[in-house]
């Protein structure tokens, strides 16, 4: 028994010893961003001021150096990058490495990403040491929120990219730049001056009209029919159903299942005639649009008999006969109210700005 209780004494004391040498970790938190790093990396260059924040890490082990650093610089109102940005970044590393007599650029790809709800690039590339055939792997973030656009470096000597420990420091990074504080609404892709800001504010207030994910409305793109039936369907309370139409082209599965299911149910949109195809992905006309609308304020007991005069408007001959009450009334009731060279463009495509605008002079207008 007291060989026992000795053995256990001496492994106790044994790992005493080691506890100092283990590898911790440490959650590094300021003003701007947040990250994990393995208590292994030495913390090299540091600036931050009111404005800006670089951090950079770095470790040996054996051979092998791996130098980390997390930027953050304040710019003002920034657009989203797009692919434009990713080849320009990935041009200027080839031609770094053309030049270069000591390294060779073995391969570079480049896609946009979304990393912890912050959209960007990364680029991600591999250089050979000339003299000795080493090679090196490079990844670069580039983010960009409301206010900052931030950075993410990492170069390495070792298998690191993709790794486990790699893959935990990347999703660690955590920007604290919210578009919802600084501008009221979190998306990075509509500018707090553009004609359908306070419109598209309004659908994201009152839980009408969400994005694509949590920082990206897309407010040029087209609206389509199974996105109509949804923001409908959304402003009735989503009213549970199973989803199942009798449309051939709308799964139960879909996110427009439901909403497609109550709309149709309710009169307030139909399929194609002669056919049991509903067409969820086409895009919706603005005068369609209007019809859809006054659909559903039918539906809600309002009054749909208000009219107006179309030739105030240079273009009211191409509003087709079918579409005429819909968009007389949306005229009425100021739900459309046209555009600034005089035109109603009955015909064009509507972008889901112009939803979010037509949504919001519709219930403040006729109500909900």
């Amino acid at each position: 028994m007291k060989k026992k209780i000795i053995s256990i004494l001496l492994i106790v004391a044994f790992m005493l010893m080691l506890l100092p040498k283990m590898s911790l970790a440490t959650n590094f938190n300021n003003s701007f961003y947040s990250f994990y790093i393995p208590n292994k990396y030495k913390a090299g260059y540091e600036n931050v001021t009111s404005t800006s924040s670089f951090k950079s890490y770095y470790a040996y082990e054996g051979s092998d150096y791996t130098s980390i650093s997390f930027g953050m610089y304040k710019s003002g109102y920034l657009t989203p990058y797009t692919q434009t940005d990713v080849n320009n970044r990935i041009n200027s590393i080839k031609k770094t490495y053309n030049d270069d007599k000591y390294f060779t650029l073995t391969s570079v790809t480049g896609k946009l990403i979304e990393l912890n709800g912050v959209k960007g690039y990364k680029v991600t590339y591999y250089t050979k040491y000339n003299s000795s055939g080493t090679v090196y792997g490079h990844e670069e973030y580039e983010l960009r929120s409301d206010n900052y656009y931030e950075t993410l470096s990492i170069s390495t000597g070792k298998s690191f990219i993709g790794s486990s420990e790699y893959n935990k420091i990347i999703n660690s990074f955590k920007i604290k730049d919210t578009v919802t504080k600084s501008r009221g609404i979190p998306y990075t892709d509509v500018a707090s001056n553009a004609w359908y800001y306070n419109a598209v504010k309004y659908v994201y207030n009152n839980k009408i009209v969400s994005g694509y994910n949590a920082y990206t409305y897309g407010p040029e793109d087209k609206l389509t029919r199974g996105m109509i039936v949804t923001i409908l369907y959304r402003m009735e309370g989503s009213p549970n159903n199973n989803g199942q139409s009798k449309f051939s082209d709308v799964k139960s599965t879909e996110y427009y299942a439901k909403a497609v299911k109550w709309a149709t149910d309710k009169g307030i949109v139909h399929g194609y005639g002669g056919t049991n195809k509903f067409g969820p992905n086409d895009n919706i006309i603005r005068q369609d649009l209007a019809g859809i609308l006054r659909n559903y304020a039918k539906y809600k007991g309002k009054n749909v008999n208000v009219t107006s005069d179309l030739t105030k408007f240079k273009d009211y001959k191409k509003v087709d006969s079918y579409a005429k009450t819909s968009v007389q009334w949306a005229v009425g009731k100021g739900v459309i109210t046209g555009n600034s060279d005089g035109t109603l463009n009955p015909k064009g495509n509507a972008s889901r700005a112009e939803a979010a605008a037509m949504i919001q002079k519709y219930c403040n207008k006729v109500g909900r």
